[in-house]
């Protein structure tokens, strides 16, 4: 920790060992300058994100799971499109959710179209955030957008893009 002493006592005009190694060796050689840098590199515990995780592959899968815990934690009565998602995820093998399943859910009536919307828009980027399998949540902002939207037209929602 540096007092307040040893910063007045510091000068502007005062050289530092560093500097004063760089200066040395540009005038004992005119012809060349020769800088020596220190140069440090701040390593971050956020891996950089591949581009295979941001091609929202699996979203629709992380939608539908995440969108089952969500229905069965935040309303006691489930609308039918949300009872056939969690009798889906109940089966015994490994269940992967599609985008034509997230359709359906729309589709079927309009209280699970609600709660569908609810959850896009109030939860999954919090879901998101605080999963472990995902190093950067923002990337997943234009996918959220993109299944929200769809959402008010579900016959449209046919990949990860709405069709135009």
């Amino acid at each position: 920790m540096i007092s307040t002493q040893k910063v007045s006592q510091i000068k502007s005009t005062d050289q530092f060992p560093e500097e004063q190694v760089c200066i040395d060796e540009t005038q004992s050689n005119h012809k060349k300058f020769k800088y020596s840098s220190k140069t440090t590199q701040l390593k971050l515990p956020i891996k950089k994100q591949r581009g295979q995780e941001r091609n929202l592959k699996n979203f629709p899968k992380l939608i539908g799971n995440n969108l089952c815990k969500y229905a069965s934690y935040n309303s006691s009565k489930h609308p039918q499109g949300i009872q056939e998602m969690i009798k889906k995820k109940k089966t015994p093998h490994q269940v992967g959710f599609k985008i034509a399943d997230l359709r359906q859910v729309c589709l079927s009536d309009g209280e699970s179209q609600k709660l569908f919307q609810n959850y896009l828009k109030n939860q999954l980027l919090l879901d998101l955030i605080y999963s472990s399998k995902i190093n950067d949540p923002l990337a997943y902002i234009p996918g959220i957008c993109n299944y929200y939207a769809a959402s008010f037209v579900p016959e449209k929602m046919v990949g990860s893009y709405i069709i135009k």
